[in-house]
């Protein structure tokens, strides 16, 4: 199942189409519980700016990976390496 927009509190959480795994499904719901417990809006958007990079490169690189069981510690650190190479990419284009 393919998602558009999905808003929480009030806001756009994501706009740009994604699927929707287990691992998204678990994430809306750590999130929601984290909403429920009254953290910070800044702290969320902590959160979505922390893994919603890790979520697309996820579906672009691996979209066979949809449940936790599959993320193994390869796949991290493959995910690591990918965005130490992406700084580094930013990095050399701004030197120009």
């Amino acid at each position: 199942m393919r998602t558009k927009v999905r808003v929480i509190h009030g806001r756009l959480a994501e706009s740009e189409p994604h699927r929707t795994s287990a691992i998204e499904a678990a994430y809306q719901h750590f999130r929601l519980d984290k909403q429920g417990s009254l953290v910070s809006p800044k702290t969320l958007r902590h959160y979505e700016w922390t893994i919603r990079p890790f979520l697309r490169w996820l579906d672009d690189e691996h979209p066979q990976v949809a449940r936790f069981e599959q993320l193994g510690v390869d796949l991290v650190r493959e995910y690591r390496a990918w965005v130490v190479a992406e700084r580094l990419l930013l990095h050399a284009v701004r030197r120009r």
